[in-house]
């Protein structure tokens, strides 16, 4: 017992010099890409943030661990005391730390662990503490059956000592600040995402990355309007609809021009009604007569900046308006500078919205496709400076539309596809607009006199035109978010903003609507 004794004090300085030198051993968590979690990932970490209480804990724990083992050796070589109850405690306390530290990190922070030298030397450490206690819990029972008592009063101070370092050494502000931080969840927890990820990535991302949602009555999109002014917008301020047959028609327009907080940015569907979004709000729109109404309206001092319709809920994200300050956002343990709501609809009628996902972080402005990629799907977020913001992202594999090059106002536009490790696959060149439906990508492939509509595999091989469009414009250097591709009723709708760059760069003024057959 003397020389196991030794070699797990010599596993608690191990474990303590393992603690000391580093931050937190092997875990991972997909709530730090989508969320900021500062008390965890941040600048708090250094002092009093949540890996800086555990490892403090921790650190007293094996100090105070190693130290009454040493004192306990010493102690029963005097016979001054019966060592075996109090190693039990010791032992006991030290498993239970490192259960603590384990449960708060995978449970209450919701982490991953990923297998590295650190976790085995802890786990070990805390398996043989076990063995320990047990083997001196047994030895206590055989000297109790002889009539032989040890006096309590030493274990039990052991208890208290280890108790109140829980509380004054970081242990207890660990679990107190992921207990706090998980009202940030919100319902985020509640849903199935690989479900849900599964399901819409066969068909749905791919309009609603590209501002279209099909229904059974027609394909419905945004596009642009000539305001009261004069000034052609450019924002997206019309509702338009496809029918079976590719014919177009507009349902909506709003012609009072008003900047950016006049232009809605997404489109949703549920019991009958079409959503927009606004930077002020989201309006319920009646496809069949055309009468708006805003159901849902930004939080005072925040705006509306990403809006989704899935499964009959409106899902939208609130930041701070531009320009405001940023202060007074902490309640409550929740951060509300940047977060998620959630209303369900029932009956056309939308519900009192709920929190979602509070803390968000964002990468850059990627309308609607952070939102539902990264927030309701759980996919594999990117942080790519020049990307097409109708990026779609299916079982970690990445489709964009990527720059290739700024010189004299050119942006040009290839097809990216990137694997987990975001490296590239391979890459289309000339491409603007992507939809991938189906199992299959959908792109246009821009050129000298007009462009081709064209489908392969998702790993860009199987190349297939389709269909060929011609009116004598050079469209290769087109900025990589002005086409659009929507897939319905079994029609291919491609559209163009009006503001294609040339050859030489000069704005084209007139917008461009192409249909052709699915096939």
């Amino acid at each position: 017992m003397f020389f196991l004794t030794l070699f797990l004090v010599a596993l608690y300085f191990f474990c303590f010099v393992s603690f000391l030198t580093g931050d937190q051993p092997g875990f991972v968590s997909f709530l730090d890409t989508i969320m900021r979690r500062i008390p965890f990932v941040g600048q708090e970490q250094l002092k009093g943030g949540f890996w800086d209480s555990l490892r403090s804990w921790m650190l007293v724990v094996l100090i105070l661990a190693s130290f009454f083992l040493i004192l306990n050796m010493f102690l029963r070589h005097k016979k001054a005391v019966d060592g075996r109850i109090p190693e039990v405690v010791i032992c006991m306390c030290v498993a239970l730390s490192f259960a603590g530290y384990y449960g708060a990190a995978v449970f209450m922070a919701r982490y991953e662990i990923v297998i590295s030298s650190a976790h085995i030397l802890y786990m070990s450490t805390a398996e043989l503490s076990l063995v320990m206690a047990g083997i001196n819990l047994y030895g206590v029972m055989k000297s109790r059956e002889k009539g032989k008592k040890a006096s309590i009063l030493y274990p039990l101070s052991l208890i208290l000592i280890f108790g109140i370092m829980f509380f004054f050494a970081g242990g207890f502000r660990a679990f107190r600040t992921s207990s706090q931080y998980s009202a940030n969840y919100g319902k985020f927890f509640e849903e199935n995402h690989d479900e849900m990820r599964e399901r819409l990535e066969k068909g749905y991302v791919g309009n609603f990355q590209n501002q279209a949602v099909e229904t059974d009555e027609g394909l419905y999109f945004l596009d642009y309007v000539e305001c009261d002014n004069g000034v052609r917008s450019i924002y997206y301020q019309s509702v338009k609809k496809m029918d079976p047959e590719g014919n177009i028609s507009e349902i909506y327009a709003n012609t009072e021009y008003k900047g950016i907080y006049s232009g809605v940015y997404s489109i949703g569907y549920a019991n009958g009604y079409l959503f927009i979004a606004n930077r002020n709000s989201v309006i319920r729109l009646d496809p069949d007569t055309g009468v708006t109404e805003d159901v849902i309206t930004a939080d005072d001092g925040h705006e509306i900046f990403d809006c989704c319709v899935v499964d009959n809920r409106i899902y939208y994200m609130q930041d701070i308006i531009s320009g405001e300050e940023r202060t007074d956002y902490i309640r409550d343990g929740l951060y509300y500078d940047k977060y998620i709501m959630v209303a369900e609809i029932t009956g056309g009628e939308v519900q009192e919205p709920e929190l979602y996902l509070a803390d968000v972080s964002m990468s850059g402005w990627y309308e609607n496709a952070d939102l539902l990629q990264r927030y309701i799907e759980g996919e594999t977020p990117y942080n790519t400076v020049s990307l097409s913001s109708r990026y779609q992202c299916i079982d970690g594999t990445r489709y964009a539309i990527e720059d290739t090059d700024y010189s004299e106002g050119s942006d040009n536009g290839i097809l990216v596809i990137r694997d987990v490790d975001n490296s590239i696959v391979t890459d289309i060149e000339n491409a603007g607009g992507i939809n991938i439906s189906n199992g299959r990508i959908y792109y246009v492939s821009l050129m000298e006199n007009g462009f081709d509509i064209c489908s392969c595999a998702l790993d860009g091989s199987d190349i297939v035109v389709i269909d060929s469009y011609e009116d004598g414009r050079d469209y290769r250097n087109a900025f990589i978010d002005d086409f659009r591709i929507m897939i319905g009723q079994g029609k291919i709708l491609v559209t163009a903003s009006g503001y294609v760059y040339g050859t030489d760069y000069d704005i084209i003024n007139d917008s461009m609507v192409y249909v052709t057959d699915l096939v």
